[in-house]
């Protein structure tokens, strides 16, 4: 799993899931980002062998830190 924040590329991995399932992915900061600024969040997962639809592995947030 790819993450950008405001700029700043991150990783994270995510234990094997079954279809419908979800998980928990923890990526600590390398900066935190201006307290009470919008900063753009965006997460990529990428696609599983076999997955057949991928538009939905890409999302983008507008986050703000306190």
């Amino acid at each position: 799993m790819n993450v950008t924040l405001g700029g700043s590329s991150l990783r994270g991995a995510l234990q094997s899931l079954t279809a419908g399932q979800s998980g928990t992915v923890k990526i600590p900061l390398t900066s935190k980002p201006s307290p009470g600024t919008n900063t753009t969040l965006q997460v990529v997962v990428n696609p599983v062998p076999g997955e057949q639809l991928t538009d939905n592995n890409t999302s983008t947030y507008t986050v703000v830190f306190q």
